[in-house]
């Protein structure tokens, strides 16, 4: 793994950087201007840093993976959890970029934060991705129409007695985002897809979050994607019983 330090504040597309000078002057006050997803100028310069490294051709290469920049929460752009670069690149919790290569995943990662937010943003990244790939997340229709991955995110508040494994927000009993520590016994299928996936038999266990790290945010989300499968083969619809096939290759089946 390569490690580049930057000592230089984030250039955005419209082309604008911070100066010291300029942060110390209104650090006290936060008085600095903010920043917003809205206005595309005021987003990190993506092509920019792209281009300045190489990152395309090394890609193809094979020598990248994922890009992932780190920084603190406020640095004068504005930057995305998870962002997809590359050919037929898709919403990642983000815009896509199409680049002329193979699809990656650029990250941004706040160091004042810890490994439980890096692997939320991961997270989210991934129910992008499998969004994409099944076609459609809708918890609204019947449980016989949903696809596999409507059925694995289901938890018991969008469906009562239907919980299986829930989302990076939701544990199977949560109410509310970020409810992990909630210990209200609730049935939960995640059982089925921990030990039977793919000949799925409705198994269920009453659950709380003992099962899922009683409160800790990493280890939710350590214990959510260890749920996911990862068996060879395709299903009868031609779709990978091993899910990180398309976390690796985003596209693989587009």
């Amino acid at each position: 793994m390569e490690q580049v330090d930057l000592d230089e504040w984030p250039r955005r597309n419209d082309g604008y950087r911070f100066t010291d000078e300029f942060f110390l002057d209104h650090f006290d006050d936060k008085d600095y201007p903010e920043v917003s997803f809205d206005n595309e100028n005021e987003v990190l310069d993506y092509d920019y840093y792209i281009d300045q490294y190489d990152i395309v051709n090394r890609v193809q290469s094979g020598e990248i993976d994922q890009v992932w920049f780190f920084g603190y929460h406020y640095m004068g752009s504005a930057f995305y959890e998870s962002r997809m670069v590359g050919k037929n690149a898709y919403w990642c919790n983000s815009p896509g970029i199409q680049m002329n290569c193979k699809p990656f995943i650029v990250y941004f990662f706040n160091y004042e934060r810890g490994v439980d937010c890096m692997l939320e943003n991961a997270g989210h990244a991934m129910e992008s991705i499998l969004w994409h790939v099944f076609g459609s997340w809708d918890h609204t229709k019947p449980i016989d129409q949903m696809n596999k991955w409507e059925r694995f995110t289901l938890y018991d508040k969008v469906s009562s007695g239907n919980a299986a494994c829930g989302n990076v927000h939701f544990a199977p009993n949560s109410i509310t985002d970020y409810d992990w520590g909630n210990d209200t016994m609730v049935w939960s299928t995640y059982v089925d897809w921990e030990k039977n996936y793919p000949n799925l038999t409705g198994e269920k266990k009453l659950s709380n979050a003992a099962d899922w790290g009683n409160g800790d945010m990493r280890l939710h989300h350590i214990w959510w994607f260890d749920l996911f499968p990862k068996i060879p083969g395709k299903d009868e619809d031609g779709y990978f019983h091993n899910w990180w096939k398309y976390y690796v290759a985003p596209t693989i089946n587009d």
